[in-house]
């Protein structure tokens, strides 16, 4: 019973701290749906590795705005003749 109390405490703890430290939109929000979707599976454990995961996941797909500024814009093909 102890055990289980403390990894429910330590889950909270995590996740509670990890949704301070996100300030990007899609890596809280999948670090959010990720504790949730392993919560409902694995109970505190699977909340614990669920935020986890949904925050690289999250994370992974966001891309600041200073990268999309920088590609540039020019044509990548040139057309000679109409098909």
């Amino acid at each position: 019973m102890k055990t289980r109390l403390a990894i429910s405490l330590a889950a909270v703890s995590l996740l509670a701290a990890s949704t301070a430290a996100f300030a990007q939109s899609t890596t809280e929000q999948g670090a959010r749906d990720g504790a949730r979707a392993g919560g409902d599976i694995g109970g505190p454990v699977g909340a614990m590795v669920g935020g986890t995961v949904g925050a690289a996941v999250g994370a992974g797909l966001e891309i600041p705005n200073a990268v999309l500024g920088g590609i540039p814009r020019d044509d990548s093909v040139v057309i000679h003749e109409r098909v």
